[in-house]
């Protein structure tokens, strides 16, 4: 009979421990979501922001500190308060800038209307 040794055992949870099961991706969709529904186009790049920034700094701490810790985890999620305040601040503006040019009249001015 063949026995695994302890040290096997554990080399092999450490390797899977972080592959995403079922139950993970189900609350990554549920979280990507709302904002897809709710801004659309804009919503897909918030979380392509989102996806690049988490990648980036993951692994700038694997290469910089060789793992993250929760410190590191809590930078991130700092950081990525910040990048969906940017984008969304970014959006907001575009959006109200395209706005404000079509509803703009032709010659530059308002036109009056004469009410009685």
């Amino acid at each position: 009979m063949c026995h695994a040794s302890a040290r096997s055992i554990a080399q092999f949870r450490v390797g899977t421990q972080n592959v995403p099961t079922l139950l993970d991706w189900w609350v990554i969709f549920t979280a990507a979501l709302p904002p897809l529904l709710m801004l659309g186009l804009a919503g897909l790049w918030l979380l392509l922001a989102l996806f690049v920034l988490g990648l980036g700094l993951r692994r700038l701490m694997l290469r910089r500190l060789g793992g993250s810790t929760g410190d590191t985890a809590g930078a991130l999620v700092e950081f990525s308060e910040a990048v969906v305040l940017l984008v969304l601040g970014l959006i907001w503006g575009l959006a109200t800038e395209a706005r404000s040019t079509l509803k703009k009249p032709q010659d530059g001015y308002p036109k009056k209307t004469h009410t009685m």
